[in-house]
């Protein structure tokens, strides 16, 4: 298994919403994760807990600024922004380059993914660690303030980039989880100190 990097990183700047350009959050729960399978780039919807998680975490989001809300085009994902696009009356562009890696093993029990072995099929870790920074590089140079709703996966890989730990990835998110990213690229969990319960 990949050895997680500190949390030291994610704590060597103080909390200022302004300086922050870039929000990742993963979508919510979906049917899948609740039958044990890896959903990779597959079409499964969320479940109810999953919509309630998309409710909450956008509702962080109301008064932050935000001016542009991207998502990756799978069906999870999609109705997760769309629950917070509604929350902050902004519309969604959709990106398939923040699709979750497509790996070959969708479907397949979660417990057997190990992302840091080389696939026979399907996308590979390379292949998804080139989206991902097409998207966050091209993100950092904008100067808004941005939410993307994207995957588990495509997440640690952003996050590994930021940190320059690749091939080591970052830290899990959760269901609804969001990180804020500055313009530096430093980041942490983002919860304005709300409860995450």
């Amino acid at each position: 298994m990949p050895i997680l990097f500190s949390r030291e990183r994610e704590v060597d700047h103080p909390r200022r919403v302004a300086s922050r350009l870039i929000y990742l959050i993963r979508h919510g729960e979906c049917v899948a994760q609740t039958q044990g399978a890896f959903s990779g780039q597959s079409d499964t919807p969320l479940t109810a807990k999953g919509r309630e998680q998309a409710r909450l975490v956008g509702s962080l989001f109301r008064g932050v600024g935000i001016t542009k809300l991207v998502s990756s085009d799978l069906r999870r994902a999609v109705q997760t922004a769309e629950i917070i696009g509604s929350l902050l009356d902004i519309r969604i562009a959709f990106d398939a380059d923040c699709r979750e890696i497509d790996d070959g093993r969708t479907g397949q029990p979660e417990s057997s993914i190990e992302p840091t072995l080389p696939w026979t099929g399907g996308e590979t870790m390379e292949d998804l660690r080139r989206r991902v920074v097409r998207v966050v590089d091209r993100l950092q140079q904008e100067a808004v303030e941005t939410v993307v709703v994207t995957h588990g996966l495509w997440i640690r890989t952003a996050l590994g980039h930021l940190a320059g730990s690749l091939p080591t990835l970052g830290p899990v998110p959760r269901n609804g989880g969001a990180y804020e990213v500055d313009r530096a690229g430093r980041f942490r969990e983002f919860d304005r100190g709300e409860s995450t319960a």
